[in-house]
């Protein structure tokens, strides 16, 4: 694109117009037309799905574009070459970001195949998509240097937890796993419990549990006899409605004294 036609489209982002979604492939833009373009963004209020052919030079342009927009809640992250410093800037913005609600790196979950330096990614304030979640999962099986991830609040279903079991198995990296206040159907917390029972590097592990339901606590309890890697554990109950996750930390506590007195 010249630069004629991406200060029109500027424009038009700066003005409201009504268009949802957004794709911007920064390859055919220069990189002054996409700076622009994103910068933009900052005061445009219709504009909900944004997806970014991710550049280094383009990254501390997106994220000082994040800090102010309140309209955008889907965020697609293309990249084929992104770096980790990137990604880590990236998703620190992340954190303190309550408008985004679906987050799709399936992309740049490419990049966790080589990277060498990203040691933890918490995505526990964004949605990511089960779609997304399988790429992360596959890039985990051959990622060497990652060793905490933080998945929480989330609804699991039991896809995901197929994912997630299949890592457990081949990845000998990750000691920190965070699921918490998160909505695990008891199938589900039973097939990660028959995972975690053999894993022996994940050393620290939050969980969450529907409240009263007796069955995955038991399952918990029984992982906890038989694992001997952990050395640090909470598990939240949940209430059954996703909309009221209030929680308790006392199930943790009492298996961990479950845990102690089995010989």
């Amino acid at each position: 694109l010249e630069e004629k036609t991406t200060k029109i489209i500027a424009k038009a982002i700066r003005s409201n117009k009504p268009i949802a979604e957004l794709y911007l492939k920064s390859e055919a833009i220069p990189l002054e037309g996409i700076k622009s373009i994103i910068e933009a963004f900052k005061t445009n209020t219709t504009i909900t799905s944004l997806q970014v052919w991710l550049t280094v030079e383009i990254v501390e342009a997106l994220v000082d574009m994040l800090r102010i927009n309140t309209a955008l809640t889907k965020l697609d992250l293309a990249s084929e070459q992104m770096q980790a410093e990137g990604v880590k800037t990236i998703f620190e913005n992340l954190k303190s970001n309550s408008t985004i609600k679906e987050l799709d790196i399936s992309n740049v979950s490419e990049m966790l195949k080589v990277n060498t330096g990203l040691e933890k990614i918490n995505m526990s304030l964004n949605y990511i998509g089960s779609e997304s979640l399988k790429s992360i999962c596959d890039a985990l099986k051959v990622n060497r240097t990652l060793s905490h991830l933080d998945l929480r609040n989330r609804v699991f279903v039991i896809a995901d937890v197929i994912y997630l079991s299949e890592i457990l198995v081949t990845n000998t990296t990750i000691t920190s796993l965070k699921l918490s206040n998160s909505q695990l159907l008891p199938k589900s917390t039973k097939a990660l419990c028959k995972t975690l029972e053999l894993n022996k590097t994940i050393t620290e592990l939050e969980l969450s549990c529907f409240r009263h339901d007796i069955e995955p606590a038991t399952d918990v309890c029984r992982m906890l006899e038989i694992n001997k890697t952990l050395a640090k554990f909470c598990l939240l109950y949940t209430s059954p409605s996703p909309r009221d996750l209030s929680t308790s930390r006392m199930p943790s506590s009492a298996c961990k004294k479950k845990k102690k007195n089995t010989k």
